[in-house]
């Protein structure tokens, strides 16, 4: 097998990736935690679908929440190219998979499918490939480092017999299952005598049931003429009983008619009382209609009058509202005239104001030339005060010197030049002292003096002008108040126009209050009696109703009497007699008692003969129980004999695959580790036990005789002799083109890493691809391709270099 290309998207450390493999011996570097094992694992995943990490841990951490992952290898197996992709979607991460040959034709889809599909083509399924072509992180030195039985069950797992020891085991567990299921089929079966007394048991139970078959037979004989006779009755009686019906529905509906007529009498009273009322109140009803008639009239008139009263008190209010609304129009007009002053004050505040700004800025540029020559000043003084610590130091410089010294810059000696050098030093640190930094220094007061005077000039043009701003601010709010007035003026007169248009009108409608209070003393005299008027309408319009009801009623009288006579006559006639109906019923209960004590006689005997059918059908289901006990016995051995022979068959076969590895590895290892060492040593010994010896000189030693390397070295031929005889016993070839190996370096020195690579190097000739990770730098300048893997902010990736 040969990797070619691989594409990640949102894998583990990766967001976006795709690297292309190489070729040859390739070193894998970066960081721990850069995402350097992960590579591998996207390639196991992508092979045979399922790494050591559960799916809920494959998405990237911050990738997006609908994002899927994505896995795509191509890898070719001969001369054939192979492309599988593998998808992760939703929260449930939900497996889909692909896989497609170099003309890009799907081959098969589905997880299951596709593991099956790519282990049938490598010829090796997801831990034989592993075991032969990955050797993980501190795999080579645990080779040498176990002893005794612990390293040949080691080697028992690297090469796939472990599984077969678990199967081994399952055998055993089965076999020993079915012996002790035999025991208990054994223990379960009944002795001869037991089985013979289960027969005579079963040939009594049989004479047991013809005896109730029997008695059966002549209880059923017995209900049958009993219910005979019953049903010879029951004829006459439902012909009695079907008149005795008859009656007691011509008793009932006699009795509704009767109850009927009673109350249509009640009713006819009740009537008869409220029409004697109701033409009482008729009476009363005309005597009050006159005043009723006048009560309506002077209502109506009162109506137009109210009118007229509630127009005249409007009126009198229009009057105060005016007054008001005029007092307010002369109050609001006075506000304005004074407003009109404050016109001519802001336009000279105004001017004021541009005049003050003008000042200020003047001011400000004074102030800003004052502060300029003051800066010059500091600048002129800080170079008289530079000048004289440049002197200061040269004269620390020379009397630290001496006379007998030479001058550090032309070099001469001091001694006629050191008293005149110090005495022109002093002067001039006095000069520049005296002269020119006091000249500076007093320009320089006279300066900040007068930027003094120009800021608090400043400060108080800045308040005048603050005060100036905020009088034409107030005369600003009181012209914009001034303005509101006017408006609200304008408003109130178009008010008053529209109450003395409404006063116009209503004066045209006349009020006396005299004629208005006459008539409301005469309304409420009347009051009552109308009242008791209108009372009184209701009951005389129901009059004429309750006369149609006494009518009607009348009616319904006859009718109920008509029906009574009726209901007696046909009672007469059906001449049905209750005692002989009473008589005749006794006998048929008698009757049916002697039925049903019958069936239950029969129902009693079917039950004990339905028991005694059980209990036979339970002795015959005991005999077929131990019948079928002895054939599963037999079945049972027989199986225990196929599982005996199984287990011994695994036990050879293990025992021939360990003997056929053996000399597989030491060839393997023995040759490579040969070749390594330039014939320094001659191979490797593995024993039956797989202890590990290294032939120096002809004589084999333990591995554990030798240095640190020589056992790196040896442990490396081992893992890759074991990786060949795993794809030689798989009956694989393809996966041979491809080792990979993690962290195989972080025990070792620079001197062991450097003898391993140099191993890796002499096995490019057997495999096309060689793949080593790690984290360690410093072997980068030994691999021929280097496959840099960084981690940054959006995910890790891989460079080559």
């Amino acid at each position: 097998m040969i990797l070619k290309h691989l594409h990640l998207e949102y894998f583990k450390q990766y967001g976006q990736l795709d690297v292309s493999f190489r070729e040859g011996l390739v070193g894998i570097v970066g960081r721990n935690g850069a995402g350097k094992s992960s590579l591998f694992e996207a390639v196991l995943l992508c092979l045979f679908g399922r790494t050591t990490s559960d799916k809920e841990f494959y998405k990237t951490s911050w990738a997006p929440a609908k994002s899927p992952t994505i896995l795509e290898l191509t890898f070719e197996l001969g001369l054939t190219s192979y492309r599988v992709r593998r998808e992760f979607r939703g929260k449930a991460m939900q497996h889909h998979a692909f896989l497609y040959n170099a003309r890009d034709e799907l081959q098969a889809s589905g997880a299951t499918p596709v593991g099956e599909a790519i282990a049938q083509l490598v010829g090796l399924d997801k831990d034989a490939f592993t075991r032969s072509v990955f050797s993980g992180q501190k795999e080579l030195g645990i080779l040498s480092n176990t002893k005794g039985e612990e390293r040949k069950r080691m080697v028992r797992r690297m090469v796939g017999l472990d599984k077969l020891d678990k199967i081994q085991q399952l055998l055993r567990e089965d076999r020993n299952s079915k012996k002790r299921e035999i025991q208990g089929q054994q223990a379960l079966l009944w002795s001869k005598e037991e089985q013979k007394a289960l027969k005579d048991q079963i040939k009594e139970q049989k004479g047991s049931i013809q005896k109730s078959q029997q008695n059966t037979d002549r209880l059923q004989k017995d209900y049958q003429a009993k219910n005979a006779e019953y049903l010879d009755w029951k004829k006459s009686f439902d012909l009695l009983n079907q008149r005795y019906k008859q009656f007691n529905e011509l008793q009932k509906e006699l009795v509704k008619w009767e109850k009927a007529l009673e109350s249509l009498q009640n009713r006819q009273k009740e009537l008869t009382k409220e029409l004697a009322q109701l033409q009482e109140a008729q009476k009363e009803h005309k005597r009050l209609q006159p005043i009723a008639h006048s009560y309506r009239e002077q209502k109506t008139r009162w109506a137009a009058l109210e009118k007229n009263r509630l127009a005249h008190e409007r009126s009198k209010q229009i009057d105060i509202q005016r007054q008001s609304l005029a007092e307010q129009v002369q109050e609001k007009q006075q506000q304005i005239d004074a407003s009109e002053k404050l016109l001519t004050d802001g336009k000279q505040l105004a001017k004021t104001i541009q005049e003050a700004e003008a000042k200020l800025s003047q001011q400000q540029q004074q102030l800003q030339q004052a502060e300029a020559q003051a800066a010059t000043l500091q600048q002129q003084i800080g170079g008289v005060r530079a000048r004289i610590q440049e002197r200061q130091q040269q004269l620390q410089q020379i009397e630290s010197l001496g006379k007998d010294a030479h001058c550090p810059t032309c070099l001469q000696p001091l001694i006629h030049s050191y008293d005149q050098t110090l005495q022109r030093l002093q002067s001039d640190i006095q000069a520049y002292e005296q002269k020119e930094l006091n000249k500076w220094q007093a320009e320089e007061a006279d300066s900040k003096k007068t930027i003094g005077q120009q800021q608090q000039q400043l400060k108080d043009q800045q308040q005048q002008l603050s005060e100036h701003k905020s009088q034409r601010e107030v005369l600003r709010e009181q012209y914009r108040r001034s303005q509101q007035l006017v408006q609200e003026v304008a408003q109130l007169k178009q008010k008053d126009e529209a109450l003395d248009k409404e006063w116009k009108d209503l004066q045209s409608l006349p009020f006396d209050p005299a004629e208005f209070r006459q008539l409301s003393e005469s309304i409420a005299k009347l009051e009552g009696d109308f009242l008791q008027f209108t009372k009184l309408d209701k009951q005389v319009e129901r009059l004429a109703d309750v006369q149609v009801h006494l009518q009607a009623n009348k009616e319904r009288m006859a009718t109920g009497e008509a029906g009574i006579v009726e209901k007696t006559k046909a009672l007469e006639e059906l001449s049905f007699s209750l005692p002989q109906f009473e008589q005749t019923k006794a006998r048929m209960d008698q009757l049916e008692d002697n039925k049903e004590l019958a069936r239950e006689a029969v129902r009693q005997e079917q039950e004990q003969l339905s028991r005694l059918q059980q209990q036979l059908t339970g002795l015959r289901r005991d005999m077929a129980h131990q019948e079928r006990i002895r054939e599963e016995i037999g079945a049972n051995q027989e199986a225990f004999q196929e599982l005996e022979l199984l287990d011994g068959l695994f036990s050879n076969f293990k025992n021939k695959m360990l003997i056929r590895i053996r000399p597989m590895i030491k060839e393997t290892a023995g040759g490579l580790f040969e070749q390594i060492t330039k014939g320094r040593y001659e191979g490797i010994e593995v024993d039956d036990n797989f202890e590990f010896h290294i032939f120096e000189n002809g004589t084999a030693y333990p591995i554990q005789r030798f240095s640190g390397g020589e056992i790196d070295l040896a442990n490396l031929c081992l893992r890759i002799g074991i990786s060949k005889a795993i794809a030689e016993l798989s009956g694989s070839q393809v996966a041979m083109n491809f080792l990979a190996f993690d962290e195989i370096f972080g025990s070792q020195d620079d001197e062991r890493r450097f003898e391993i690579l140099l191993a890796l190097d002499l096995l490019k000739e057997q495999y096309r691809q060689i793949y080593i990770i790690s984290h360690i730098d410093t072997i980068k300048e030994h691999f021929p391709n280097i496959l840099q893997i960084q981690r940054s902010s959006d995910g890790s990736r891989a460079e080559w270099q």
